[in-house]
């Protein structure tokens, strides 16, 4: 299975920009319209309409997939954990006597 990035190609180097824009007008208070737009004015003037929405949507992709891939190292990494503690358990189990009463 694989993820096709080559449709967000240099996403992923405008996003921090993106992301800085969007710190400073917050912090500034303003409103979310004026930050896309002055992040577009800066880095992107010559995009479409069009192609602004579709950068923007580029953007959402590749923090999904970004989440996609941490969740699944961490999905393995607790399963290897997991098998490791029954490991463990396994070799408890076998030299701890467990007494019934």
């Amino acid at each position: 299975m694989t993820l096709p990035f080559d449709t967000i190609t240099k996403t992923g180097a405008l996003l921090p920009l993106f992301f800085e824009t969007c710190q400073k007008g917050f912090s500034n208070d303003e409103d979310p319209t004026a930050i896309v737009n002055s992040f577009f004015k800066k880095y992107q003037a010559r995009r479409s309409p069009k192609s602004q929405i579709d950068l923007l949507f580029r953007f959402i992709q590749y923090i999904e997939r970004q989440v996609v891939l941490f969740d699944a190292i961490e999905d393995a990494s607790t399963i290897q954990h997991q098998k490791k503690y029954h490991r463990i358990a396994d070799l408890l189990l076998k030299w701890i006597p467990i007494r019934v009463n």
